[in-house]
């Protein structure tokens, strides 16, 4: 009710100034009492309005207070219900933590009798397993020694083998190499009987057709001679008598001396020199034939001749072969006998480097193992080292060859470097990988 009181004198005050606004001297009486009363009047509805206005907020912000006190009583008997609540949680949160802490206790107790129990059970065991490791170590140690006894027998029994097969291969090549060369040589020998039968036959032959044809061409010869000498009297005959007939000889003529008889002879001569070529050509031509098979039995004869080296040859290169491939063999047999025994003994020695209980013994494995695991290292760094300098041969190879054929115009290589093979390659060989990873893998154990 104060702010209401506050307001109409403030409203009072207002209307006085409102009053004594109008001057005194401008109007009269009557219409200042009018102007008065109707400004009262409307400041008295105003007042009233405003009055109204102002018991409805009041009625409103009664009701809300009412409400927002019914909601304060709710909130109030909500909080008390909550912590009545949370009272009765923290009563009952009590009572649980002291039960678990006496569960606790309970379950501390029991641990530590089942920690005690445990104990003992461990300590029991723990001799148990210590004797039996000791039990195992023992049979280990027999075990071990009768691996060495076998390796050692099989190691023997190996070296006795491959001894007898390189002493059995080296009997049988030197036994193979004596039956071959017995047989060259008797090939070779009967090759070159019916060789110098050969020879001496044809050159028999061939003697016989030259004298038989010496004879006929002797023969040939005569009759031609003769038969010239024929036709040259009776040339000389018909001359003479036409010469008779023209001019009849005299006395002197017929006693002429023989020197001046010389032209006819010549004559005579110069068709014989004439028909000599004629009978060395015929001659040529009949030896001929005689020269091509002679040539011909020759060329059978050296064609029979280097068959026989041919084979020769085969046969030697055969009997090298095969024994280069028994070699190899053996070679083989023997390297994987070596790489049996050096996994064995790899084996052999982590195991006794891991479970036995003398440190002599380990120290003496390890030191075994190290050796070895060296030995693996030092071959595989020198076949590393091997096969880099083949592979700088190889790429200098290459790169010469490539340089030529850029220089002959030729731009595609279908040749690869040592990279590109080596990545396609395979990876180490089986001994390696085996031996030395093993030994590396035991030795790292060991350490």
């Amino acid at each position: 009710m104060a702010p209401k009181a506050k307001t109409k004198k403030a409203r009072k005050g207002k209307t006085s100034t409102v009053m004594e606004a109008p001057s005194n001297n401008e109007l009269s009486k009557d219409q200042l009492w009018e102007e008065g009363l109707l400004r009262l009047q409307e400041e008295l509805d105003r007042v009233r309005e405003e009055k109204r206005n102002f018991q409805l907020e009041r009625d409103k912000y009664q009701s809300a207070w009412e409400i927002s006190k019914e909601e304060l009583e709710d909130t109030e008997a909500r909080v008390r219900f909550k912590r009545r609540q949370t009272e009765e949680g923290r009563e009952r949160h009590r009572a649980e933590i002291s039960d678990y802490q006496q569960r606790l206790k309970n379950m501390l107790a029991e641990q530590s009798n089942s920690v005690s129990d445990l104990k003992k059970l461990n300590v029991s065991s723990s001799l148990l397993l210590r004797n039996q490791i000791t039990e195992r170590e023992v049979e280990l140690c027999k075990e071990y020694e009768r691996l060495q006894a076998a390796c050692r027998e099989r190691k023997f029994l190996k070296e006795t083998s491959v001894r007898n097969l390189e002493l059995k291969h080296q009997e049988e090549l030197m036994k193979m190499s004596r039956h071959y060369e017995r047989q060259l040589r008797d090939v070779a020998d009967t090759f070159e009987v019916r060789r110098k039968n050969l020879l001496q036959r044809k050159q028999t032959q061939i003697q016989s057709k030259i004298s038989s044809l010496d004879k006929a061409i002797k023969a040939r010869l005569d009759s031609l001679i003769t038969d010239n000498l024929k036709k040259l009297g009776e040339l000389q005959l018909a001359w003479d008598k036409e010469e008779e007939e023209e001019d009849p000889p005299s006395f002197e003529q017929q006693n002429k001396p023989l020197p001046k008889r010389k032209p006819p002879l010549r004559r005579k001569l110069l068709l014989e020199e004439k028909t000599e070529p004629e009978v060395q050509e015929k001659q040529f031509e009949l030896q001929e034939p005689q020269q091509k098979h002679r040539l011909k039995d020759l060329m059978t004869l050296e064609q029979e001749c280097s068959d026989l080296r041919r084979r020769g040859t085969e046969s030697v290169l055969d009997i090298q072969q095969r024994s280069s491939v028994e070699e190899m063999r053996l070679q083989r047999r023997v390297a994987e006998m070596s790489e049996a025994v050096e996994r064995t003994e790899v084996k052999l020695l982590s195991v006794l480097a891991l479970t036995n209980t003398n440190q002599e013994t380990r120290n003496d494995a390890a030191k075994r193992l190290q050796e070895i695991f060296e030995s693996k290292q030092a071959q595989m760094d020198s076949m590393k080292q091997t096969l880099e300098g083949d592979c700088k041969e190889y790429d200098e190879l290459l790169q010469t060859r490539k340089d030529k054929l850029r220089a002959a115009g030729v731009h595609s290589f279908p040749f690869k470097s040592a990279k590109t093979i080596l990545k396609a390659a395979k990876p180490l060989p089986d001994i390696l990988q085996a031996t030395g990873c093993s030994t590396f893998n035991a030795h790292k154990q060991v350490m």
